[in-house]
Order: structure tokens, then sequence, then C-alpha cells
């Protein structure tokens, strides 16, 4: 069983931003700069501090991303752990989906590496149109007897995300 926290903002030109009270994670729009820059026109950022929400032992917590209308599509995605994630002796991973299917864009990734790295996930299909409204999911769940994700007390990682919208005005 999962729970559902996190910010959102709209995805290209078609949903206002929103915020949720449950503050668990930030996505924002990028600049243009920016864009240009990263190969994505979104952001989710996760700290440790996000994960806060989740203090029942060995439960996963599932951060909604950002909200994805009919006729978008999901271009790319690319997962960053600027910081590697500290809990313990316990794995922390992450997985990057939608309503479909939890592992659509990232399969997993550890958060707990030595080394920060960049894993550039990858869709047997490539890029993905859809023809109805969807939503971004980023799962964390972690791997130990009895882990609170609440426990971790450090770690950051980025996910950026290249949406483009079939919804251009004529």
């Amino acid at each position: 069983m999962s729970n559902y926290v996190g910010t959102y903002l709209g995805a290209v030109g078609t949903v206002p931003q929103s915020t949720t009270p449950n503050n668990g994670g930030s996505c924002k729009a990028l600049s243009l700069p920016e864009q240009a820059l990263y190969n994505a026109t979104h952001r989710v950022i996760l700290k440790y501090g996000d994960l806060g929400w989740q203090t029942a032992a060995a439960t996963p917590l599932t951060l909604l991303g950002m909200p994805i209308a009919a006729g978008q599509s999901v271009e790319c995605m690319q997962a960053k752990l600027v910081t590697p994630f500290a809990c313990g002796a316990a794995d922390l991973n992450i997985t990057v989906g939608d309503n479909e299917g939890a592992m659509q864009f990232l399969t997993s990734m550890n958060l707990n590496s030595a080394q920060p790295l960049v894993v550039v996930g990858t869709r047997g299909t490539g890029w993905k149109y859809y023809s109805a409204a969807d939503a971004i999911n980023i799962v964390v769940s972690g791997t130990g007897a009895g882990l609170a994700l609440s426990a971790a007390t450090a770690g950051e990682v980025h996910i950026h995300l290249r949406v483009t919208d079939g919804n251009l005005p004529d």
C-alpha cells in the first residue's frame, strides 16, 4: 500500500500550477535556458526531508510528480543522484512511472550509492504518448526490516522529464 503526497506543477501549458498541502518534494517547469541545459521541460527535486511523511515501517512512499494531460508525450527521463541518501544500513530505491505502470521510465535506482550517479530512463518504445490524462509518479521504497523512510538523514536526487504537448492551438 502506498500513500500519495507531493507538490506538482501543471504540465506544459495545459494544467494550472497547483500545490498540495502535503509537500513531499518539488516539481517545477523549467525556464527556456534551463530546458536547453538539462534537455528537459520539468525537474523534480527529492530531498531526504521529503521522506518524513512516511513514518510507517516498510511502507513505500508514492510522490505525485506531475499530471500529464491527454495529448501530451513524455520523451525522456533522467535521474541524477546529487547526494547519496543516508538511512542506516538499509537500501533506498526509486522507480519512476505513471498510473499504467510504476516502472514505465525508471525500473530502479539505488539512492544509497557511494558515488553520485546519473541514470537515463528508457522505454523499449522510446517516448510515450498519452491519449488520456495520467500522472508521473515517483515511488521511494526501502529494503531494511522495520525501515521507516523518515529515518533518512541525508540525500538528494533530481529527476528531469521532457514533456511535449500535442494540444497546440491551430
